[in-house]
């Protein structure tokens, strides 16, 4: 069973989310990149907005460089968390930085590992290589998104039987499945046809690009084609 995964980037994108009926409510910040963190206040108006209704995620930025107190600052209420790896071939040993960076997030919030479709151009780990490192740290789900959002959607990077084939190894490790990566209302249905938990989305929620706000009728659109989807598959 899909659900629909937006991601906002204040308190009243999430009041505008909710009101369209999305299932998991993200909060990052677009200016900053594909998992920019917003600001911490804006954690907490969101969960303040949300209430309990959907589950909340924060993204924190791309672990090169981050501070292992960050996580720290994570309210109570924050369902998952999520660091990008993008140059993190760069750095020594980027499990164990992984690690350290996520270590101190609060009780019952959960890690998400993410997989970079364009990880070679990002400097990523490999897919093979984040799942079993995923598997060691907890991770909960896991993520498969684009690094470079002016470089073409996920299919740009991955065939549609290599997605198949990586999210059939992730469900036998037990974890959740989202995909994103820039989609476009074709590539969307492609990713819907997938077996998924999530399906994760911000451009094609906005008014525009990524970077302006969401828009009444894209999220209703959206909420709508995910949800009748899934309607149609219990029938």
């Amino acid at each position: 069973m899909t659900r629909l995964l937006v991601s906002v980037r204040s308190a009243e994108e999430a009041r505008l989310a909710l009101d369209c009926g999305v299932d998991l409510i993200d909060i990052k910040e677009p200016e900053r990149g594909a998992l920019g963190a917003a600001d911490a206040s804006v954690w907490g108006e969101v969960l303040e907005v949300v209430k309990g209704g959907v589950p909340v995620s924060c993204a924190l930025g791309e672990l090169p460089g981050m501070s292992t107190r960050l996580a720290a600052t994570v309210p109570a209420g924050m369902r998952y968390v999520k660091v990008g790896l993008a140059g993190a071939l760069d750095q020594n040993d980027w499990e164990s930085a992984w690690r350290d960076a996520t270590t101190k997030r609060p009780v019952g919030c959960h890690l998400v590992g993410v997989i970079y479709a364009d990880y070679v151009a990002a400097r990523a780990p490999s897919p093979d290589s984040v799942l079993p490192a995923a598997r060691r740290l907890g991770c909960h789900a896991i993520l498969v998104d684009t690094f470079d959002k002016r470089a073409g959607d996920l299919f740009a990077h991955w065939r549609v039987d290599a997605l198949a084939q990586f999210l059939e190894d992730a469900r036998s490790e037990g974890l959740l499945t989202v995909v994103g990566g820039g989609l476009t209302w074709r590539s969307l249905s492609t990713v819907l046809d997938q077996p998924i938990d999530y399906v994760a989305v911000r451009g094609l929620a906005c008014a525009g690009e990524r970077t302006a706000g969401l828009d009444l009728e894209a999220c209703r659109r959206l909420a709508c084609l995910v949800h009748g989807r899934r309607e149609a598959s219990r029938v």
